[in-house]
């Protein structure tokens, strides 16, 4: 994010009163300042500073990075030290041995000696060349290093590794087209050999641009790749560390995937992600189908590392628009798709339930409505092996969209149904198995409750009888997406709420206790269309929280990861996406403690719409 002055907003900060401190270097010839005013602080000189990157560091104060005009032409590297209340502390710049030049920091870390560790680039007269530069805690100049192409080279991700050296992601033109790089910087700079880099000159631009060290002492890395002409395409690639008897290590490429449905026009997105037993993970979404021109449905299964998704896709559909909601893997190692589906069944719409067995192949399916439209949008195993499905209804019930609930046995055939509802219209999103063997699920209502929609969660038994129903809200919108049981055998709530917002929507996060009276309840957001689409309680007994913002990242719709502790205060919060719409739709934390996150990008990709997964560090990185 470029200004004319570096502008650091940080959340949930205390009100500043309006100050003004004096810089120590001033390479401009002028007055630099930082100037605090409600939260917000500006730094910058005579001519135009840029900040690349912000971190915070062990004493809870900040540390920025960037450039600084030394002169009206001429770029230096910047670092500037901030406390936690943004009152500035220490500042340094640094040119470089080619100091008439453009030199820039784009990352930085925290070491663990506290001091800092910069990569970006520096110009040589000629091309730019990848730049990284050590510094003390107050910020003294320890040693630099150069690493030198025969063309462009630029540094754009630094993480200091388990052995206390660092790993550099970038991208390097070797004459004809951009290419990935990875880099190993000794621990004093020595040294800088490559770990990784294209092995073939393909002609197409790739681009580095982030890299982590993994729990194995692998490495993941991410950066896009140019898949036609005018499109680029999400790249990942995992580097598997190999350890030696004589201590080297050696790194061999484990996967390195792009996603694309091969017969997709266009809007791929994955809706709901399953973590399987083997580690790996099963996608439902949907996409536009070129050979129907309709909207068809398609299940993905990747292996834990994400790896050979392209030859793992199965699809089902007919002539009309059908649709998949949610998936599960079964007791089988199968998996069970509930959706839609236009081109068969009973009326306009029926609901859709697909078995498949491990390898995608279809065992049987099965349609579920009446003469209107009928739609599922959640499924799970129950501990009989037959399934409990959620939806919502226009054929049946009391009025006109009421919540339908279905019980099969394992292949399928229905057992019960159960519809809830008044005279307007009620939704379900939905059900789970409780630890009592009953059901519990969520929605929303018009029928019932206090406002214009209301969060609705129902609690049945094990045949679907109406054991107590819960509403939440006040007089504007409120509609709960997500449930989920939490481990003293309340309820987590996720969804969106108008009520007591800043303008729009906000993330709604409700915990109830077993009887689903309400503990807490929670606002989430900056009151611009922020919305929850599922939850999951943490190993540390907080809750992990995934869905969309405008207030916050990059672009129309970012993704938003959101973490709380375990009475719904944020911890921390992380955004994924560019300038276009991106949205998450289910999380879960992994046994490593990280985060898988599904949703959708409209930023990159293949189409107007694809499906996006992200796995994370247990902070969300």
């Amino acid at each position: 994010m470029y200004f004319r002055q570096i502008y650091i907003f940080i959340l949930a900060v205390s009100i500043f009163t309006t100050g003004c401190q004096k810089l120590v270097n001033d390479p401009g010839g002028e007055d630099t300042n930082i100037e605090v005013d409600n939260g917000l602080s500006y730094w910058g000189g005579a001519y135009d500073d840029f900040g690349h990157a912000v971190v915070q560091t062990a004493d809870g104060g900040y540390a920025v990075v960037g450039s600084q005009y030394a002169t009206d032409t001429q770029q230096d590297l910047m670092l500037v030290k901030f406390s936690s209340t943004l009152v500035f502390e220490s500042d340094t710049s640094f040119g470089g041995a080619n100091s008439a030049y453009n030199n820039v920091a784009n990352d930085l870390q925290q070491t663990a000696d506290g001091g800092y560790i910069l990569v970006g680039s520096t110009f040589n007269g000629t091309d730019d060349d990848v730049w990284v530069v050590k510094y003390t805690p107050s910020l003294s100049l320890m040693w630099q290093d150069t690493i030198k192409g025969p063309f462009n080279d630029v540094g754009n991700s630094i993480q200091q590794t388990l052995d206390g050296s660092y790993v550099v992601c970038g991208t390097s033109h070797d004459g004809n087209d951009e290419d990935i790089m990875l880099w190993k910087i000794a621990a004093d700079g020595s040294t800088h050999p490559i770990l990784y880099s294209e092995t073939t000159d393909n002609g197409t631009r790739d681009f580095g641009n982030y890299a982590q060290q993994t729990y194995d002492g692998g490495y993941i890395i991410v950066g896009q790749s140019q898949t036609t002409s005018n499109a680029d395409d999400i790249r990942l690639i995992k580097l598997d560390a190999e350890n030696a008897t004589d201590g080297t290590v050696t790194l061999t490429v484990g996967f390195d995937s792009t996603y694309a449905i091969a017969d997709g026009v266009y809007n791929d997105e994955g809706l709901f992600v399953q973590q399987t037993s083997d580690n790996g993970y099963a996608i439902v979404g949907n996409y536009w189908a070129s050979g129907y021109g309709q909207n068809n449905v398609f299940v993905l299964k990747t292996d834990y590392q994400g790896a050979d998704a392209n030859t793992s896709i199965a699809t089902f559909g007919g002539g009309f628009n059908d649709f998949g909601n949610c998936v599960r893997q079964t007791a089988d190692g199968g998996l069970i798709i509930v959706g839609s589906t236009d081109s068969w069944g009973n009326g306009e719409t029926d609901l859709w339930l697909i078995k498949t067995n491990n390898e995608g192949i279809k065992e049987w399916d099965k349609t579920f409505g009446g003469g209107e439209g009928d739609w599922g949008t959640s499924v799970q195993q129950t501990a009989d092996n037959g399934f409990i499905i959620l939806g919502h209804t226009l054929s049946f019930g009391n009025g006109y969209y009421d919540i339908f609930m279905i019980k099969t046995d394992s292949e399928g055939n229905e057992i019960w149904v159960k519809t809830f509802g008044g005279n307007e219209e009620d939704f379900g999103y939905s059900v789970i198995q409780t630890s009592d063997g009953g059901y519990i699920l969520v929605g929303f209502t018009v029928s019932f409750g206090s406002g214009n929609k209301d969060v609705w969660i129902i609690k049945t038994d094990s045949q679907g009888n109406e054991e107590w129903n819960k509403t939440y809200g006040g007089s504007e919108r409120e509609i709960g997406f997500a449930v989920e049981q939490t481990s003293d055998d309340g309820f987590i709530i996720t969804g969106l709420t108008e009520t007591n917002t800043f303008g729009l929507y906000d993330i709604l996060l409700i915990k109830t206790d077993i009887n689903g009276e309400n503990i807490w309840e929670k606002n989430i957001g900056n009151g611009n269309y922020e919305v929850g689409s599922s939850v999951k309680q943490t190993q540390d007994g907080g809750f992990i929280i995934t869905g969309y913002t405008i207030s916050y990242g990059n672009g129309a719709k970012d993704i938003w990861l959101v973490k709380t502790d375990p009475v719904g205060e944020i911890e921390w919060d992380r955004t994924f996406g560019g300038i276009h719409n991106d949205g998450g739709h289910d999380v879960f934390q992994t046994n490593s403690g990280g985060f898988i996150v599904l949703g959708y990008t409209e930023s990159s990709g293949n189409g107007q719409k694809d499906f996006k997964l992200i796995k994370t560090t247990p902070l969300g990185f």
